[in-house]
């Protein structure tokens, strides 16, 4: 994908997965769930309640990126090199729950 900002500079997404599983998204919850089918570039989602009623959802919305873009844009221009936002220490403690829970998956199958 790429993005050009409001300062024409283009910037060039990739990323990448190796899984064979559908790019989708479920919540659920205790009324019901929400299906997202492609929710990397979702415009689109079905609300189910709890007798499977479904109730179709659209959203017009600019790319998933575009605040990531706008906060590293801001943190460029201030000539800052970390975000405190998602600070270093936040970034390490999320990267750990993934790793926690790839290794779940792995020694469950």
């Amino acid at each position: 994908m790429i993005l050009q900002t409001e300062k024409n500079i283009l910037v060039h997404l990739f990323i990448t997965a190796k899984t064979p599983l559908p790019s989708r998204m479920i919540i659920y919850g205790s009324h019901g769930k929400i299906v997202i089918p492609d929710y990397w570039k979702a415009s689109s989602a079905t609300l189910y309640d709890n007798t499977d009623h479904a109730t179709s959802l659209q959203v017009t919305q600019n790319s998933e990126f575009v605040f990531e873009i706008q906060h590293f844009n801001q943190l460029w221009s201030q000539h800052q090199l970390t975000s405190p936002v998602m600070t270093p220490t936040l970034t390490c403690h999320t990267v750990a729950i993934i790793e926690d829970l790839y290794r779940q998956w792995t020694t469950s199958i």
